[in-house]
């Protein structure tokens, strides 16, 4: 299906339903543009950041001292 005014691919379910793209719809009903639907966001167990004493790094305050 394409969009009635520009002419363009619809490729989203409520655009075809509607008959217009997101823009299009936007501009004809002066109101919002159409929104996607958001994708789930996948959460991911933080892994830990081990901390090691490598010799002769040096930490903030070392840096700041020699400045």
């Amino acid at each position: 299906m394409i969009c009635s005014i520009c002419g363009r691919k619809l490729s989203n379910p409520k655009s075809i339903e509607l008959g217009y793209g997101p823009v299009c719809y936007g501009k004809v009903s002066g109101g919002p543009k159409i929104k996607k639907k958001a994708k789930a966001a996948i959460s991911r167990p933080q892994a830990e950041c081990p901390c090691y004493d490598i010799p002769g790094q040096m930490n903030l305050e070392d840096y700041l001292m020699d400045s």
